[in-house]
C-alpha cells in the first residue's frame, strides 16, 4: 500500500512535470531543457521555491528547488513554478543572473502574465504563503544573542514579502 504521504508526493510529481511542459511551451517557446530538474524539498520553509544556477565553462545550468510546506495547492504550485521558470529563463535564455529581479527576470515575468493573466509574477523574495507544518524535533530560534531551542508540536509559520 502507498502511504497518503506517497501518493500527494507523486500526485504533486505528476502535476509539476506537466505544468512545466504547459508553461514551457506556451511562455518559453520550448526554449528551456525538456529534462530540467525540478525537485521537490522539504526543507525550504521560508520560500516557496528557490533556482540554482551555474556555469561549467560556456555551459549554464539550472535547477529548481520546490518546498513541498509550502506548496499545498496547484494555485501555489503555478505561481512559485512560473517565478522560478523566469529565473531558468533569464540565466540559460538570456545569459542574466543578477540582479536577481531585475530587467532579465520582468521581461519574463510579463510574458507569464501576458499567457496566464490571472497568475501574477512578482519579485517577491519571500513567501507570502502560509507555511503549515507538524514539528516534532527542536526548533532553533535567536534570544538574546544565543541559540536557544524550543519545542513544539504543531507550528504555523507566516511569511510575508
Amino acid at each position: 500500500l502507498i502511504s497518503f504521504f506517497v501518493f500527494g508526493l507523486l500526485q504533486n510529481q505528476l502535476l509539476q512535470h506537466s505544468l512545466y511542459q504547459e508553461f514551457n511551451t506556451n511562455v518559453f517557446g520550448n526554449k528551456l531543457p525538456a529534462d530540467l530538474a525540478i525537485t521537490w524539498n522539504a526543507r525550504l520553509l521560508r520560500t516557496a521555491g528557490l533556482t540554482h544556477m551555474r556555469a561549467m565553462g560556456r555551459k549554464r545550468m539550472a535547477r529548481v528547488d520546490l518546498a513541498s510546506k509550502v506548496l499545498t495547492d496547484e494555485e501555489r504550485l503555478r505561481s512559485t513554478l512560473l517565478h522560478e521558470l523566469c529565473h531558468v529563463a533569464a540565466w540559460l535564455i538570456d545569459g542574466v543572473r543578477k540582479p536577481p529581479h531585475g530587467p532579465g527576470f520582468k521581461k519574463w515575468g510579463r510574458k507569464c502574465t501576458q499567457a496566464y493573466p490571472g497568475i501574477a509574477v512578482t519579485s517577491a523574495i519571500r513567501t507570502r504563503f502560509s507555511i503549515n507544518s507538524r514539528i516534532y524535533a527542536s526548533i532553533t530560534r535567536r534570544a538574546a544573542g544565543k541559540w536557544a531551542g524550543i519545542q513544539n508540536q504543531s507550528i504555523q509559520r507566516k511569511c510575508v514579502a
